[in-house]
This record gives C-alpha cells, structure tokens and sequence, in this order.
C-alpha cells in the first residue's frame, strides 16, 4: 500500500522539475508552456494537501508537526497569492520574472524538505 507521503512527494518533485527548467530555459513559448503547467498544479495540490493529507496526519500529528502543517498552509497562501501573480505579470525576458520564479521555487523547496521530512520523521531537523 502507498504511503500517504508519496502523493505530495511526487508532486513536490515534478514542480521542482519545472522550476528548474523555466529557470534554465530561456525561450519565451517555453517558459509560458512551463508557467501554465506550473500554474496548474498547485490548485489541485493545495486543494487535496487541505481536505485529504492534513486531516489525516492530524489524527496521528503531534504539537509540532501540527505546526508545521499550519506553516504548510501559508507557504501553499504565499505562493498562490503573492509569488504566482508576479511571475504570471511579468515578462518572461525580464529579470523580475527570473527573481520571482527562484523565489516560488525556493518556497516549494523549502516546503517540500520540512514539512514532508517531518511528516516521515518528527525527530528530524527541518
């Protein structure tokens, strides 16, 4: 049986990809192909880590992967509301675009390696 872990993983893991191929790539129908797939996920992700994955590992969580769950929350909030309107207004050639792509990466790293490694392992540093 799958673990409950591996859907976001998986998830995690194919937005990692497409930050790092919107970053490395530089042609603009490119880099508007990979902002609509990247667009996309998070909205589904989100809605399923919100109804399904974070009220079952309520039941098991103790104080602070409880925690760390609330910061997922407002990492999935940042994302949606303030670095993907940036990303999605600025032109693809401009280094505004660039900067914002890092940063929304960056959260989705960050995100990924604490909250799903402390979801696996509570004893281990996020």
């Amino acid at each position: 049986m799958p673990d409950i872990l591996d859907a976001p993983d998986t998830e995690h893991d194919r937005l990692r990809g497409l930050f790092a191929q919107i970053i490395a790539d530089r042609e603009a129908d490119t880099r508007h192909s990979l902002l609509t797939q990247i667009e996309t996920l998070p909205i589904p992700h989100t809605k399923w880590e919100k109804t399904m994955f974070y009220p079952a590992i309520e039941d098991r969580a103790d104080h602070e992967q409880k925690l760390i769950c609330a910061e997922a929350f407002k990492e999935h909030r940042a994302v949606e509301l303030a670095v993907l309107p940036y990303i999605h207004a600025a032109d693809v050639d401009l280094l505004q675009f660039a900067g914002s792509v890092q940063v929304c990466g960056e959260l989705i790293k960050h995100h990924a390696h604490a909250a799903m490694a402390s979801m696996r392992n509570p004893d281990s540093p996020a």
